[in-house]
């Protein structure tokens, strides 16, 4: 069952902004109730996601759409944000929230010439602790807090944040950082510009960056790993923290850099720029690898 509380307005003069200084808000807000492991997938135009777990075993699921537009004037700002139109629905488990901006270029109510820079839709939803999703923001942020599932989050510009989250998680920027704490499960998240800043305890992980440096340290008792494990930075240093007790293969290179390793390695190999061995009784192979930077191996 679905209940849509109606939008409200209003409006703030952002000083400093020029011509288009008046900023208006719509805020539209959703319910529904859903019986078994809801399924949550938002895409957004323009703007940011946030998933937040909530603390008791409520069904429910709660959308809150913050609809933003500026223009020159109360009018122009209210005529901008009809261009943002928003669907919540659902289906079955599965609930789905689409916020469209209009980002054509046109005129608003005072003949100024406008663009996709001044519509924005956030959006922030509540669910049970354990919910699948699928999360897409063209331009925005991504933060995702207590949540247990599988988990797929893709932003074109803008930082990802993880927060107690458990699971099957993949998630993908092309511009940002993806920092994430309390983690459990398989990892896999992959930056082209910005830094991976990881910690908890991963049965397989997988970290790119293609300019940043990575930081992943392994928290509590180890899980057995379940697959392979590859950090990797075209430029970037990398650093490793892993608990005593983990059984792995490792390898570490580096092409332009040195290896600074903690390590207990039995039967390793170690030539400056290369190390390979076996951790306890060996098993995976964690692969970590930079072109340009430095590699710092650390025992927790």
């Amino acid at each position: 069952m679905r209940l849509a509380i109606p939008a409200f307005s209003s409006a703030v003069l952002l000083a400093g902004c020029g011509i288009h200084g008046v900023e208006e808000k719509a805020t539209e807000k959703f319910r529904f109730d859903v019986q078994g492991k809801p399924r949550i997938e938002v895409r957004l135009d323009d703007g940011s996601i946030e998933v937040i777990g909530s603390r008791s075993s409520s069904n429910e699921v709660r959308v809150v759409v913050v609809k933003r537009a500026r223009g020159a004037s109360h009018e122009a700002s209210s005529a901008l944000i009809e261009r943002i139109v928003v669907e919540a629905t659902q289906q079955a488990a599965t609930v789905t929230v689409r916020a469209r901006c209009d980002t054509g270029w046109g005129w608003d109510n005072e003949g100024i010439s406008i663009g996709p820079s001044w519509l924005r839709a956030d959006v922030e939803v509540h669910v049970p602790p354990e919910a699948d999703l699928v999360l897409v923001a063209e331009d925005g942020r991504i933060e995702i807090e207590r949540v247990e599932g599988h988990i797929e989050a893709e932003t074109g510009d803008g930082r990802v944040r993880l927060d107690n989250v458990k699971g099957i998680v993949s998630t993908a920027t092309e511009d940002g950082s993806i920092v994430g704490s309390a983690l459990e499960g398989d990892f896999d998240v992959s930056t082209k510009e910005g830094l991976i800043e990881l910690e908890g305890r991963f049965q397989r992980l997988r970290a790119v960056s293609s300019d940043g440096r990575i930081t992943i340290r392994c928290d509590g008792d180890p899980l057995p790993l379940t697959d392979d494990w590859m950090l990797r930075s075209s430029d970037g240093t990398i650093e490793l923290t892993l608990p005593p007790g983990l059984s792995a293969e490792l390898e570490a290179s580096t092409n332009d850099g040195t290896i600074d390793n903690e390590l207990r390695l039995v039967e390793s190999e170690n030539t400056g720029a290369r190390i390979k061995g076996r951790l306890n009784e060996g098993g995976k192979l964690i692969l970590v690898r930079t072109l340009e930077g430095r590699i710092r191996l650390r025992m927790r």
